[in-house]
């Protein structure tokens, strides 16, 4: 495994990070302890192990395991969900559609909760922050196009947004004028997960 550091399109820096084994695959990266630099968080694919590598540009700093999940959990995004500074992970169940949030501190879990359960019919879409107060947010769309938003607090969500989106992307639905999703079209040829706003993507 190898990382480039890059500024702009020049690579500035590489270095290897070490041989990890086929079964463990990367989920997510993001900064999960505060430092303002994204480490790498990891996933056994036989044994359900999670594990993190926080990194100081080309060097894993540190390293630590948190557990083992059962394969029916799977992480579903990272995203800093209670405003602390640290991403956390978010969890869904593929066989109930519960959602559960690790709060992190680094290598270390030091909180859980549950979110609720949805049908399996709703994905979770995207995570970010859409009502400016620096929490993540869940954007969710379930298979006939309709779409909803979950404003986090914590494990906890605020009252939700929803819209629904014809399968050619019309809209069919009334969003709040002033709200997150207002002026947004679905579009349906950029990469997984893209949103286009007033001619931008939207990610």
């Amino acid at each position: 495994m190898a990382i480039w550091l890059l500024n702009g399109s020049q690579v500035v820096q590489s270095a290897g990070l070490g041989a990890v084994a086929s079964n463990w695959v990367i989920v997510a990266a993001g900064d999960f302890n505060g430092d303002g630099k994204y480490g790498i968080l990891w996933r056994d694919t036989q044994s359900g192990t999670v594990a993190i590598w926080l990194l100081n540009g080309v060097q894993v700093q540190q390293s630590a395991g948190l557990g083992a999940v059962p394969s029916n959990w799977y992480i579903s995004d990272v995203g800093d969900f209670n405003g602390d500074g640290k991403w956390d992970i978010l969890w869904r169940d593929g066989s109930t559609g519960a959602v559960a949030i690790w709060f992190l501190n680094g290598t270390q879990v030091s909180s859980s909760a549950g979110v609720g359960t949805v049908s399996n019919t709703w994905i979770i879409w995207l995570t970010g922050d859409y009502n400016g107060d620096h929490k993540s947010d869940l954007l969710w769309m379930d298979t006939s196009g309709n779409v909803a938003l979950w404003f986090m607090n914590g494990s906890h969500h605020l009252p939700r947004l929803s819209a629904t989106w014809g399968p050619r992307g019309r809209f069919s639905g009334t969003a709040p004028s002033d709200g997150p999703l207002s002026g947004c079209q679905p579009d349906w040829h950029a990469p997984l997960r893209g949103w286009r706003q007033s001619g931008g993507l939207r990610r």
